[in-house]
């Protein structure tokens, strides 16, 4: 387990950002799914993580929120 530090923002896990670059692109979670043999669910629950990570809480907001961290 990694030890979370005040002031530094979380870092995004292999999967999240595999499943973040395919949200970006405007994939649908189902299709996102199943590209990487997940359940949409799965998808939904890992695209609320990274949200909390950016503090964003939107698809809409994906893409600039990667380009400021």
């Amino acid at each position: 387990m990694r030890k979370r530090t005040l002031g530094v923002p979380e870092q995004l896990t292999s999967q999240e950002s595999q499943i973040v670059r395919q949200a970006v692109a405007g994939r649908s979670n189902p299709e996102i799914a199943a590209a990487l043999f997940l359940s949409p669910r799965t998808v939904e629950w890992h695209l609320r993580k990274v949200f909390g990570k950016l503090g964003i809480s939107s698809r809409r907001e994906l893409a600039a929120a990667l380009r400021d961290q």
